[in-house]
């Protein structure tokens, strides 16, 4: 069942209790607080003590909104608390992805003996897969280039995940440097990559210097002088008011220009790539009827 009564699903109350789990075997051995007073439901029916369960798996807080993460990380440096050789417990460990393989691995270490069950027939790992040729999977090459390779998963690890970064130092792998964009030798940003779209193709680079041409290609009224349809237009000097480009707008409006649509008279509002408005009437010419800038 994903999804309990009450719309709990297995994956949150999950979540919820294996954070609840950890915080009271992490802290066995020690005096625990009163339990916190339980919260109201509001009004609306929302169950508060619910949002705190997922709000704080989320934080990895404990029940009394202390921080786990230290003490996750002390387990990773100094391993589970070992268990006398008489007393080993069996343990089976579902999903062989970098939680499961920890936990066994833990686990093995305290002494415990621990099987690993994983759907894959050929792999370890669950979402880190990187297609290459070789590996445990024995993998043929799947590129042309031999030397190539891609990430189907966890192509980069940010460091708002501390306890992977703890593993990866614990194991001495080597890191690497993630940039967002295309960068120089001396890591600044380059903006060389290229940006194909309705059959134009230019450089990032060349795009920040002058996006009009790729702007216009998507044909969006506005963009070119061309009248905006009424239900999306308002009076200029209203949309140059709220601007954030008041200092380069001008604004101006016909003196029939009637504030439920953008023809009156006939009257078009048009705002151009820059963010000018403009206001014009092919019968009468355009006066100021609000506030100009």
């Amino acid at each position: 069942m994903e999804r309990a009564q009450g719309g709990f699903s297995r994956r949150s109350f999950a979540a919820a209790v294996g954070t609840a789990t950890v915080a009271t075997a992490l802290t066995s051995g020690v005096t625990a607080a009163a339990p916190a007073q339980a919260a109201p439901r509001d009004s609306t029916g929302i169950d508060f003590d619910r949002c705190l369960a997922v709000a704080r798996a989320l934080l990895v807080l404990d029940s009394d909104d202390r921080p786990l993460v230290p003490r996750y990380q002390t387990v990773l440096k100094k391993g589970l608390p070992a268990q006398r050789r008489a007393r080993p417990k069996n343990v089976m460990v579902i999903g062989a992805g970098p939680a499961g393989l920890v936990a066994a691995w833990l686990l093995k270490k305290a002494g415990h003996r621990v099987t690993v069950l994983e759907a894959n027939g050929n792999r370890a790992g669950g979402r880190v897969k990187t297609f290459r040729a070789g590996g445990h999977e024995g993998a043929e090459q799947p590129f042309a280039d031999p030397g190539q390779y891609a990430e189907a998963g966890a192509m980069r690890i940010p460091g708002s995940h501390p306890l992977v970064m703890e593993l990866i130092d614990q194991f001495r792998l080597g890191k690497r440097r993630f940039h967002y964009v295309d960068v120089d030798s001396e890591g600044l940003p380059a903006n060389r990559t290229w940006i194909h779209v309705n059959g134009i193709r230019v450089r990032r680079a060349e795009y920040a210097r002058a996006p009009r041409r790729v702007n216009q290609s998507f044909g969006v009224p506005g963009h070119t002088g061309t009248p905006l349809p009424a239900p999306f237009c308002v009076p200029c000097w209203t949309r140059c008011a709220t601007s954030s480009v008041t200092s380069t707008a001008t604004a101006s409006a016909s003196t029939n220009r009637s504030r439920s649509g953008c023809r009156a008279g006939p009257a078009w509002c048009s705002v151009s790539v820059t963010g000018r408005c403009s206001a014009s009437s092919p019968n009468t010419p355009a006066s100021t009827n609000g506030p100009s800038t």
